[in-house]
């Protein structure tokens, strides 16, 4: 199993420092994303107060991913998309099908009471079949 872009858990305000979180893992013929949302992957946060700015930072970031991983968007099978309120849908979706035109893509969609962050509006993770 590989991992990519691990980050510290302060980022999520946790007190244990040595606890880290991976956004990316390799396992098998499959590629886990997670916790994609604001955040570039230098740790800087976009978006504030705008969910379809997020959500176009998160979909930046999968996209990226997937280049340096040597995959195609194609690859994607599986996303599940995370929101604090119904009414961010329209936003974030609007973003994922700019960035994902032309894919078919198996997705789940949730209203959350929270995300890590109070200022995170949503986040996505997705899953790829690498071939």
């Amino acid at each position: 199993m590989k991992k990519f872009y691990s980050f510290g858990a302060d980022r999520f305000g946790c007190t244990d420092t040595e606890k880290t979180f991976s956004s990316l893992v390799i396992a098998g013929d499959k590629l886990y994303l997670s916790g994609m949302n604001g955040f570039d992957l230098d740790g800087n946060f976009h978006g504030e107060s705008d969910p379809g700015a997020q959500a176009e930072q998160a979909c930046d970031n999968i996209l990226k991913l997937l280049e340096e991983n040597d995959l195609p968007i194609t690859s994607l099978c599986r996303m599940r998309v995370y929101v604090t309120n119904r009414d961010y849908r329209t936003a974030v979706y609007g973003a994922i099908g700019e960035k994902f035109a032309g894919t078919s893509v198996s997705s789940t969609g949730l209203t959350v009471k929270a995300l890590p962050l109070s200022g995170m509006l949503m986040q996505i993770d997705v899953e790829a079949h690498i071939e």
